[in-house]
Parts: structure tokens; C-alpha cells; sequence
């Protein structure tokens, strides 16, 4: 989220609405009211929109983190007294079929969802075009490990890996090209670690691809 917050100004994009689509329990959504005035985020999950909500409205929630077999600890999550609460709004729905009035946002965020949906190019082929998602002079912040499993994704719907006429089709060229096509130009581009705890003695490590998107038409 620090990419479109501090994006922003420096390629001269709007802040008056983000989206964060795949939001869990709403993190990453609070971090961004750092610097829009609003912002809502979704997610499949009606167990996590639930957990976004009660953040929202109580500004904490009290959750138990599991250590090992059934010990662990009852600990409290806090939304940063510093975040306007109410610049933020949850909702359950799908990524491949968004509702239709959602348009001309300034600011997406995707993280670690593409290649967990059934049809990443649904949601792609949503975010340019006259009713698109991001506005002209918006961002798209997309992070992605490229985890193509086929009990997530269809094979058939896979950008990229896997080879095709003896050619190697890599994720990342399919959406340089894709977003290039669309009309958006690439702002920033690295390898991001993440780390996921499952127990105290368990955690994934993961190397997300990411890209910054600017729509230029």
C-alpha cells in the first residue's frame, strides 16, 4: 500500500478513492486512508468482511493466535488511533465479477490475488476501458507470487506459466503486455518478500513479483 500512497504524488494521481480488492481483514485498506479520502475493500470471504467490520466500527478486534496444536494466545488486533475509521468500507463480492458501478477509482490494489481466482482476466479486463475501475492518471498496485494451481485457476486461464509452441509464457511478459496494450505505463517494478505465520514454529516465505501501473488513456 506504500507504493499508491506514496505513488500518488509523485506521478501526480488523484487521492480521493481507492480499492482494495482481496482485502482479508481489511489491513492494507486502513493504511491506504493514510491518504484517500476514501476507500473500500473487498473480498470474497464473508468470514473476513465480517472481521473488516467489526474493525471499522469498534476500531479493534479480539482474535486468538495459534502457537501450537491448541496453545496459543488471545490477542487483540488495533486500527492506528491515527486512521480515520470512516473514510473506510467493506464488501463482500467477487473479483472476476465486480459490481458495475464501480469506476474511475485512483487507486487499486491487488495483492496476492491473481492467481487465486478462477479467471484473472475477468478482473483485468475490468480495470481500463470507458467504465473502468482506474480513472485516466490512476494507479494499479499489483503484487503476485504467479502460484498457478489448477484446483484455484483453470489451466486454460493461466497468463502465463507454461509453454506453448516451445515457447516459455512467463506471468510478468503477459502483463507487461497486457497492461502496455491497455494503455498504462509501468511506474515501478521489483521483487517484494513476504512472510505468512502459521503457527510459532511455521511460516512461508514468499517472493511476490510487483508492478506499479499508471493509466495513461
Amino acid at each position: 500500500m506504500r507504493w499508491l500512497l506514496d505513488g500518488a504524488p509523485e506521478f501526480g494521481a488523484g487521492t480521493q478513492r481507492a480499492l482494495e480488492i482481496g482485502c482479508a481483514v481489511g489491513r492494507a485498506s486502513f493504511e491506504l486512508a493514510r491518504g484517500y479520502h476514501e476507500v473500500i475493500g473487498v473480498d470474497l470471504s464473508r468470514a473476513f468482511i465480517d472481521t473488516a467490520e467489526a474493525l471499522q466500527r469498534d476500531g479493534r478486534f479480539d482474535y486468538f493466535r495459534k502457537d501450537e496444536g491448541e496453545l496459543g494466545a488471545q490477542l487483540t488486533a488495533h486500527v492506528a488511533p491515527a486512521i480515520d475509521r470512516h473514510r473506510v468500507a467493506f464488501r463482500q463480492a467477487d473479483a472476476c465479477s465486480l459490481p458495475a458501478d464501480y469506476v474511475d477509482f485512483d487507486a487499486v490494489l491487488m495483492a496476492n490475488l491473481l492467481c487465486r481466482l478462477p479467471s484473472p482476466k475477468s478482473l483485468l479486463g475490468r480495470l481500463g476501458g470507458p467504465r473502468g475501475l482506474v480513472k485516466v492518471g490512476g494507479l494499479v498496485a499489483l503484487f503476485s507470487p504467479y502460484s498457478w494451481l489448477e484446483q484455484f485457476t483453470p489451466h486454460g486461464a493461466w497468463p502465463g506459466g507454461y509453454e506453448k509452441a516451445g515457447h516459455t509464457v512467463k506471468t510478468a511478459d503477459a502483463l507487461r503486455e497486457f497492461f502496455t496494450q491497455e494503455g498504462f505505463v509501468l511506474r515501478r517494478e521489483e521483487e517484494v518478500p513476504l512472510v505468512i505465520r502459521e503457527h510459532h514454529r511455521k511460516y512461508q516465505y514468499i517472493v511476490t513479483h510487483a508492478m506499479l501501473w499508471q493509466r495513461a488513456v
